[in-house]
């Protein structure tokens, strides 16, 4: 449980220092006012170190019964792959936190933004992707963090931190193709990782563990994500040109939020073990695996897994009326969120 929330606030801190290293190249005419300071993003630094220490922390707790504490947080830090890539890790982001403090120009931050690319690395080195593939999985594991982190970065700065709408237009103009890119980035390493961990012929087998549930309800959740960024992107552009009193802060509020659920289902997954590194897929079943047909697991839909199929389909179109039609927020975020159990659900009565 500590590893998971630790990774959900190590994405939080990451993604607060994309977007405002971000931010910091582009001009003011280019985005909407922002209440930044630079204090923040030296505190996120800070706060990434400490959450950075979250896998550690479990690691040292599950070995000090065996082992005693000195001699648990001794072979942690020093004997095991994530203690020493955590070194690696606080090396860059004091060097980050140093040069950002410093930092005044372009030119600076361009610095700043190579290590803080050298700091993400860093968290890689240990993840699934680099025990199944090697320096070609970090690799992909980094290039998917920075599209992820770009995108949500620059999405959250601007939801939470905007004064006001001013330069709206202009900021879609190149935020909209910055986060297109990014998502094909997130989507194609995605892939490639996914591919490495868990096979495709194994993807069904997968869901009724822990990892595998949370990977299906982040690719369930890319679905909500996909119509509320065309919302807030070409669909919000049209409109600005008829209305420029349309309420986009509060619309690009709830694309953060399904992303946020998203990083979420992610810190599960990156704190859980795939199957390839369980024996048998029995002895890591989820809690609820017993409600299901867990033997000799195929996909074939039934009238069960149909009906909650459409009712997904169902909520997922509400949750945009909810939205374009009545601009009510919160009904859309929680149409959303039951569209994806819903779906969570159908596929758990497919197999």
């Amino acid at each position: 449980m500590i590893s998971i929330v630790a990774k959900l606030f190590t994405y939080g801190f990451l993604s607060f220092l994309a977007g405002y290293y971000v931010l910091s190249f582009i001009s003011e005419d280019k985005k909407p006012t922002l209440v930044l300071q630079k204090k923040w993003a030296l505190l996120a630094i800070a706060g990434l170190i400490l959450s950075s220490t979250g896998p550690l922390l479990d690691l040292i707790i599950a070995l000090t019964p065996n082992f005693g504490f000195q001699t648990a947080v001794t072979a942690v830090l020093f004997e095991i792959q994530v203690g020493q890539t955590w070194w690696v890790l606080v090396i860059f982001a004091l060097f980050l936190l140093s040069w950002t403090a410093i930092s005044k120009s372009k030119s600076d931050y361009f610095i700043a933004l190579v290590l803080f690319f050298g700091t993400i690395f860093s968290l890689t080195i240990s993840g699934h992707p680099n025990s199944m593939a090697n320096i070609y999985g970090s690799i992909y594991h980094t290039l998917h963090y920075v599209g992820v982190v770009g995108w949500i970065g620059v999405l959250g700065l601007v939801s939470w931190f905007a004064k006001d709408t001013n330069n709206w237009s202009a900021f879609l103009k190149w935020y909209s193709p910055t986060a297109s890119g990014s998502f094909v980035l997130t989507v194609g390493t995605g892939i490639a990782m996914m591919i490495s961990i868990v096979p495709l012929n194994q993807y069904a087998d997968s869901i009724v563990t822990p990892y595998g549930s949370a990977m299906l309800l982040k690719h369930l959740s890319i679905i909500p994500l996909l119509y509320y960024a065309f919302i807030n992107g070409p669909l919000t552009k049209r409109w600005l040109k008829k209305n420029s009193e349309l309420p986009v802060l509060k619309s690009i509020k709830i694309e953060f939020v399904v992303v946020t659920f998203i990083l979420l289902a992610t810190s599960v997954m990156s704190t859980s073990s795939p199957p390839h590194e369980v024996n048998d897929i029995k002895d890591n079943l989820i809690p609820w695996a017993s409600f299901f047909q867990v033997e000799n697991i195929q996909l074939e839909w039934n009238i069960i897994s149909s009906i909650y199929g459409v009712l997904a389909a169902i909520l997922f179109i509400a949750s945009v009326i909810a939205l374009l039609k009545r601009n009510r927020a919160i009904a859309s975020i929680l149409l959303s969120v039951m569209g994806v159990i819903s779906g969570y659900i159908s596929l758990l009565f497919a197999i």
